[in-house]
C-alpha cells in the first residue's frame, strides 16, 4: 500500500460514533476516547475516569466542553464526577444479571496489549483509524545498539517522560516530537511510515549497514598494526647500529670513508683520445698500479683507525665498568639503601635516587658489556660495506668501459671520438686489421677486466686483519670477492654486452673498408707486378703513354681522394699507412704530371684560400639586431662544425706541395705565397671564432632579454586582438555581418603573422636554451577568433 492510500484510508477511519457510549479519560491536557465493548462494561477502566452509560450524558459532556461557561453546571449535573453506574443500581440492578459477571482486567491507562513499538502502533492506526479507542500513545527512542536505528520507538507510560530528553507521541494522524525547550515538530504518520521505509531500505545496502562496524574494525586494524610496528621498531632499535651513539659517529665516519670509493678509477681512459691497442693496456696498468690500489689502501687506513679507536673506547669503558663492579650481585640490588652514606654534612640522600642510580649503573654496565660482545659484529659490518663498495666500484668501471666503447653509437652528431686505432692494410685474399679482432678483445678480458676483478679481490680486508682478530673465535670467514664478482650475472651481462660490441664493430668495420678493397685492390696490385725497367725497355707509342699518364694520373687523384680516417663504433680506421703503401707505386710515372700536379695543388690552394677568406669576413661582422645576432650564432655553430674540414681540407693542400717538394718540383712564387696565405688564413679564421664565441657570449644575454621582450609584446598583442574581439561590432548584434567577417579575417591574418613571430622566437629561445613560449595566447586567440 503506497503512502497517500494508507494516509487516506487514516482519514477515512476518523470518525467519532455517537451512537456508542465511550470512556473519557481525564490525562490533565489530554483527554483519550476509548470505545468500549458491544456491552455496558468498560474494557479499560482508570482512577479519576468518568464513565458514561448513555449517549445522552455523552452530548451533555460534548456541551459543556464546548460551553466554557457551563462549568458549574457541568459540574452539578455530574461532570467531572463520578454519575451512577451499575454499581450504584443496587441489588436489584445486580438481580436483574443473567448470571454472575466475570471480574473486569486492569489494565494501565496508556498502554495497550501487543502495542509496544512504534510499528505496532502504526499497524493499531492502520486497523482502527481515529475511531479507535485509544487516540494517543507516549514513545521514546528504543535504547541504542551496534547500529543507528532512530525510527525504532518503544510505548511508554505517560508517568515516566520526565526523564528523557525527548518523547514522542504518536496518533492517527502523524509523530509529534517533543524536546525540552525546543518548539515540537510534527510529521504526519504517513510521512512518517514512508522515512521509516526508506531508512529501512538505505541501511539494507552493504555500505551504510556495515559502516559502523567496518569503521570500528579498521581503527582497531590500524591500531594493531601501530602496535606491532613500535614493537617491532623497537627491537631493532636495540640491535641497530645506527640507533648506538657509540657506534653511530664511527658508522657514518666509515660510511663517508665508504663513499670515497666512488671516485677510484679501476680503468680510465680519456673518451677525446684514440690509443693503440698496446698504448691503452700500459694505461690500463699505470692506472691501477698507481692510481687504485694506493686509493683503496688510503681508504682502507681510515676505517681500520676509525674500528680500532672504537675499539680502544668500548675495551676501556668495559675495563672501568668491570672494576668498579666488586660483585655482581650490585647489579641486582635495586633497594634505595647504600651502606655508606656520602654528600654533604653527611645526609642521607633519598631512597630514590638511590634506586634510580644502582638501576643506571646496571643498565650501562649491560650496555657496555653489550657493545663489547658486538665489536667483531660491526668489524664485520665495516667488513661489508667497504667490500660492497668496492664491488660497486669494480661494477661501475666496468660500466664506465662499456659505455666509453658505445659513446659513437649513443651521440647523435657522431663526433665522439673512437678508442682504439686500427690500422687496414691489403692481402692476397682480402685485407686485414691491425690489431685485429682477437688481439682487441684479449686486451679487453685479460689486461682490462681481470685487472679490475684482481684489483678488488685483492683490496685489503678488515676482517681478517690481525689488530682485530681478538674479536673473534678462530678465524673469521668473510665475502669472497672474487667469487662473487665472477658469479655476479650482472658483470657478466656487462662482459658479454662490451665482447659484444667489439665483435660489432669489427663485423661493421670489414663492410666499411670494403670500398677501399674495391677502389684500390688494382693500384696494390699493379705494384706487386710492375717492373720500371721493364717499363723503360719497351718502346711504346704515345697514345700508350697518355693512357698510362691518364691512369698514374687517375689513381694518383683516387689515392688524394683516399678517406683515410673512418670511426666505426670503438673502432678509428687508419688507413694512412695504406695509402702511404700505394702513393710510392705510381711515383715513377707521377715524373711526367707534375705540372698537372702543381695546377691542381694552385686550384685547391685558391678555392680553400678564398673559402676561408670569405668565412673571416662574415666571423668578423659584429651584429646588433636580434635577427642579425641569431643568424650571426647559427653562423659561428656552422663555422666550428666546418673547422675540422677546413683543417683537413688545408691538409690535402700541404699534403700536395709536401709531394711537389718531395718531388723536387719547383713551386713558383706566387703559389708559394698563397700557399702561405692559406696558412694564415687558417690561423686568422681560428683567431675570428674565438673572438666570435667571446662576442656571443658577451652580447648572448642581452639579446636574450630582447627575445623576451619580443615575446612578451607579441604575447601581449594577441591579448590585445582578444580583448577586441569582446567589443566594438563584434558584440553589435546591429553590424553588418561582411564587415565582421571582413575584419575577423584581417584579424586571422594578424594573428597567423604573430603565430609565425612566436614560433621563430621560440627557435631563438631554442638556440639561447632558454624556455620556449607555450604558445597558450596564441592558441587561445586562434579559438577565440574562430568562434
Amino acid at each position: 500500500m503506497s503512502a497517500y492510500c494508507f494516509c487516506q484510508c487514516l482519514c477515512d477511519l476518523v470518525v467519532i460514533s455517537h451512537q456508542h457510549p465511550v470512556l473519557v479519560l481525564d490525562l490533565g491536557v489530554d483527554y483519550l476516547l476509548v470505545r468500549p465493548a458491544p456491552s455496558t462494561t468498560v474494557c479499560w477502566p482508570a482512577a479519576g475516569a468518568t464513565r458514561i452509560s448513555s449517549s445522552s450524558q455523552y452530548q451533555q459532556q460534548q456541551h459543556a466542553a464546548a460551553d466554557p461557561m457551563s462549568d458549574a453546571e457541568g459540574s452539578e449535573s455530574g461532570w467531572g464526577q463520578r454519575p451512577e453506574s451499575d454499581d450504584d443500581a443496587g441489588p436489584e440492578a445486580e438481580e436483574e444479571e443473567t448470571g454472575p459477571r466475570a471480574p473486569e482486567p486492569t489494565y494501565h491507562p496508556d498502554m495497550v496489549p501487543g502495542v509496544e513499538t512504534g510499528q505496532d502502533v502504526v499497524a493499531f492506526y492502520g486497523k482502527y483509524g481515529q475511531d479507535s479507542p485509544v487516540k494517543f500513545f507516549y514513545c521514546v527512542r528504543a535504547p541504542e545498539g551496534v547500529r543507528f536505528r532512530p525510527y525504532d520507538l518503544i510505548v511508554v507510560p505517560r508517568e515516566g517522560l520526565g526523564r528523557y530528553p525527548e518523547y514522542f507521541t504518536m496518533s492517527a494522524n502523524g509523530v509529534m516530537t517533543i524536546r525540552k525547550g525546543i518548539q515540537a515538530d510534527f510529521v504526519p504518520l504517513s510521512a512518517w511510515v514512508r522515512q521509516t521505509s526508506l531508512f529501512d531500505l538505505v541501511s539494507n545496502i552493504g555500505f551504510y549497514k556495515n559502516y559502523i562496524t567496518g569503521r570500528a574494525f579498521r581503527r582497531w586494524h590500524k591500531g594493531v598494526r601501530r602496535k606491532n610496528f613500535k614493537r617491532i621498531r623497537s627491537v631493532v632499535e636495540k640491535k641497530l647500529f645506527a640507533a648506538r651513539p657509540t657506534f653511530a659517529s664511527v658508522l657514518r665516519e666509515i660510511q663517508l670513508a665508504v663513499s670515497e670509493l666512488r671516485s677510484v678509477n679501476l680503468a680510465w681512459a680519456n673518451p677525446n683520445h684514440m690509443y693503440t691497442l698496446q698504448e691503452y693496456g700500459e694505461l690500463q696498468v699505470a692506472t691501477r698500479e698507481q692510481k687504485a690500489k694506493p686509493a683503496l689502501d688510503s681508504i682502507v687506513d681510515k676505517i681500520q683507525k676509525a674500528l680500532e679507536r672504537l675499539c680502544k673506547e668500548v675495551q676501556a669503558q668495559a675495563v672501568l665498568y668491570q672494576e668498579s663492579i666488586r660483585d655482581a650481585s650490585e647489579l641486582q640490588d635495586t633497594t634505595g639503601v647504600e651502606l655508606f652514606q656520602s654528600g654533604a654534612g653527611g645526609r642521607a640522600r633519598p631512597m630514590v635516587t638511590i634506586k634510580q642510580e644502582k638501576l643506571d649503573r646496571a643498565a650501562n654496565y649491560a650496555r657496555i658489556m653489550e657493545e663489547l660482545s658486538q665489536l667483531g659484529a660491526f668489524v664485520r659490518l665495516a667488513d661489508y660495506l667497504f667490500v660492497e663498495g668496492v664491488m660497486a666500484c669494480a661494477v661501475q668501471a666496468v660500466e664506465d668501459l662499456l659505455t666509453l666503447l658505445t659513446a659513437h653509437k649513443q651521440q647523435s652528431d657522431k663526433q665522439a671520438k673512437a678508442l682504439f686505432q686500427v690500422f687496414v692494410a691489403f692481402e692476397v685474399k682480402g685485407l686485414s686489421f691491425s690489431p685485429d679482432e682477437t688481439a682487441v678483445l684479449e686486451e679487453i678480458n685479460a689486461n682490462t677486466l681481470e685487472g679490475i676483478i684482481s684489483v678488488a679481490a685483492g683490496a685489503p680486508r678488515l676482517l681478517f686483519m690481525r689488530a682485530f682478530a681478538h674479536l673473534f673465535e678462530g678465524k673469521p670467514s668473510g665475502l669472497n670477492t672474487l667469487n662473487i664478482l665472477r658469479n655476479m650475472g650482472y658483470l657478466t651481462s656487462l662482459r658479454g654486452s662490451i665482447n659484444q660490441t667489439i665483435i660489432d664493430d669489427f663485423t661493421a668495420a670489414k663492410e666499411a673498408v670494403r670500398e677501399i678493397d674495391v677502389g684500390y685492390r688494382k693500384i696494390w696490385d699493379f705494384g706487386r707486378t710492375w717492373d720500371p725497367d721493364a717499363y723503360a725497355a719497351q718502346p711504346r707509342n704515345l697514345s700508350e703513354i697518355r693512357r698510362d699518364l691518364v691512369l698514374q694520373r687517375n689513381w694518383k687523384g683516387s689515392l688524394d681522394r683516399m678517406k683515410t680516417n673512418m670511426a666505426v663504433g670503438c673502432l678509428q680506421i687508419d688507413a694512412k699507412p695504406l695509402r702511404a703503401e700505394l702513393v710510392p707505386i705510381t711515383a715513377a710515372a707521377l715524373e711526367r704530371i707534375k705540372l698537372l700536379l702543381l695546377n691542381m695543388a694552385r686550384q685547391a690552394t685558391l678555392a680553400v684560400l678564398d673559402d676561408i677568406t670569405g668565412r673571416i669576413q662574415m666571423l668578423a661582422a659584429r651584429p646588433t639586431t636580434l635577427d642579425e645576432f641569431v643568424q650571426y650564432m647559427m653562423l659561428h655553430t656552422a663555422q666550428l662544425d666546418d673547422r675540422k674540414l677546413l683543417t683537413n681540407q688545408v691538409g690535402q693542400v700541404n699534403d700536395m706541395y709536401e709531394s711537389l717538394a718531395a718531388h723536387e718540383q719547383k713551386v713558383p712564387t706566387a703559389d708559394q705565397v698563397k700557399h702561405d696565405d692559406l696558412t694564415e688564413a687558417l690561423a686568422m679564421f681560428q683567431q675570428q671564432l674565438t673572438e666570435g664565441k667571446e662576442f656571443i657570449a658577451d652580447n648572448k644575454e642581452a639579446q636574450a632579454q630582447t627575445l623576451a621582450g619580443n615575446v612578451a609584446s607579441v604575447n601581449e598583442e594577441l591579448q590585445g586582438l582578444v580583448d577586441s574581439l569582446h567589443t566594438g561590432k563584434y558584440v553589435d548584434a546591429s553590424a553588418d555581418p561582411d564587415d565582421v567577417v571582413a575584419d575577423l579575417e584581417g584579424v586571422l591574418q594578424h594573428i597567423s603573422e604573430l603565430g609565425e613571430a612566436l614560433n621563430m622566437y621560440n627557435q631563438y629561445l631554442t638556440l639561447f636554451e632558454s624556455p620556449t613560449d607555450d604558445l597558450s595566447q596564441l592558441m587561445m586567440a586562434e579559438k577565440e577568433a574562430n568562434s
